[in-house]
């Protein structure tokens, strides 16, 4: 009896070690799956908000004149720079996502001169130019509904929610 518990406490001796070894190192495991899990959260949500922001600024582009003047407007186009800037950092360059952003960005000047020169004084203007203006501006638009569907197709892979943490 005395060497079975020479034995037994041999092997609690040997196997709180291992034990605790091993309850550490499933701890490190399951730390490493949160940290990788939140980062490509984060990743997601920053995604995300640059489709957002860009819907937003559509939003803005197809609403009332007036509005363009407003500090409220120049929120929403600050952020859709931003988020087309920081594109490039967020998506693979063969995705198209930065290329797409930028062509938006660049068609959002028809639009917005347009808009301006509704507000302002046409004086000095003659009627050639307001149509090539609006013809522009139509064409921007209709871009603009085009790209965007290019830019959900390409985005999809990125914020296709099943996909996020496998």
């Amino acid at each position: 009896m005395d060497s079975c518990l020479k034995d037994l406490a041999s092997w609690l001796v040997v196997g709180a070690p291992v034990c605790t070894a091993l309850l550490v190192a499933w701890i490190a495991w399951r730390q490493y799956c949160l940290g990788r899990d939140k980062l490509r959260l984060d990743l997601y949500q920053r995604r995300f908000a640059v489709y957002e922001r860009t819907i937003a600024f559509y939003q803005a582009l197809i609403g009332p004149s007036d509005k363009l003047q407003g500090h409220a407007f120049q929120l929403v186009h600050t952020d859709f720079i931003k988020s087309y800037r920081e594109s490039q950092y967020l998506f693979e360059p063969d995705s198209g996502i930065f290329k797409i952003l930028g062509e938006l960005h660049e068609k959002a000047f028809k639009v917005i001169g347009l808009k301006t020169m509704e507000i302002a004084q046409t004086e000095g203007l003659t009627s050639e130019v307001v149509k090539k203006m609006a013809d522009d501006s139509a064409d921007a638009l209709t871009f603009y509904d085009q790209a965007i569907k290019r830019l959900e197709k390409a985005i999809d892979p990125y914020l296709d929610f099943r996909r996020v943490l496998v």
